[in-house]
């Protein structure tokens, strides 16, 4: 489970960083220099399957640009977002609208969810809501609109992404470092027409290197622990673990900007719960079924 808890520590850090960065320098800029690091890392790490990646993206034209422009909407949500509303609501809205849409995709392709499945699917809508009319009713402005907008539209991109990507690896043959190595072209292309006409100018030693460092903690090392997590700990306790995510988040937050509501910290820790319910209950289920018995 160290692989899991790294995961969750590390995506907990870089939504700190973003939001730290998205108050000092355009977030366009961020993701823009940031995109452009990660294509070329990841070209490196491919450098020898570089004619074949491409020959397959090419096949699957369509498909590889639904990818680009799903990555694009997640990504500059995830760098606009956290400098609008924090890292750890901005986190919480996108996990638990990411969870939503899954029950609900879950619930469409089976025809139905079990009793735990059922009570986390409302236990996340109903703390969905009341975070939104609670900050909302605080700070009722157009900038923390904006912020819930583009987290809870990350979070349901993020969903449509990982059925796009998983669907592209399938079809291509190629690996995820692969995907992760031609997936950032629209994020760069629409990051440079955004970004502010005096976002270079600006750029100096500090910002390019907190530029890099956000590079690194949310568009590369994280994936590794990600997909060793899923590897060694399973999907089920990969996604218990990385239901902790907003609570360590708030906790980041609270020690750098002092600024989380111990009501946020309870609302994050329901949040565990009804993420959690689901998988425990299958996992303990035989058990209580042979205990029955």
């Amino acid at each position: 489970m160290f692989f899991c808890w790294m995961y969750v520590l590390l995506n907990s850090f870089s939504s700190i960083l973003r939001q730290i960065g998205g108050n000092m320098i355009s977030p366009a800029m961020i993701l823009l220099l940031g995109s452009l690091f990660a294509i070329f890392y990841y070209h490196i790490v491919n450098f020898k399957h570089i004619k074949l990646i491409y020959q397959h993206c090419w096949t699957q034209k369509s498909n590889w640009l639904v990818l680009n422009i799903c990555v694009t909407v997640m990504w500059v949500a995830a760098v606009y977002a956290p400098s609008m509303i924090g890292s750890s609501f901005y986190m919480f809205e996108f996990f638990a609208t990411l969870g939503i849409v899954g029950s609900f995709s879950l619930f469409y392709g089976s025809g139905k969810l079990d009793w735990s499945q059922l009570i986390g699917l409302l236990g996340l809508l109903t703390l969905l809501v009341y975070m939104m009319v609670i900050n909302l009713y605080d700070h009722f402005t157009s900038r923390e609109s904006l912020g819930i907008l583009f987290a809870v539209v990350g979070g349901s991109t993020a969903f449509f992404y990982s059925k796009v990507s998983s669907d592209f690896m399938k079809t291509t043959k190629i690996s995820a470092t692969q995907v992760l190595a031609v997936r950032f072209y629209s994020t760069v292309i629409v990051c440079a027409l955004i970004s502010p006409n005096t976002a270079f100018a600006n750029l100096d030693i500090h910002s390019v290197s907190l530029i890099i460092a956000i590079a690194m903690f949310s568009l590369i090392v994280p994936l590794y622990f990600a997909q060793k997590g899923i590897e060694k700990a399973g999907a089920e306790m990969y996604a218990i673990i990385c239901s902790t995510i907003p609570f360590i988040t708030a906790l980041m937050e609270e020690l750098y900007y002092h600024n989380v509501r111990w009501q946020d910290f309870t609302v994050y820790t329901f949040y565990c719960f009804f993420v959690g319910l689901p998988f425990f209950v299958k996992m303990f289920r035989p058990a209580l079924v042979k205990s029955s018995d």
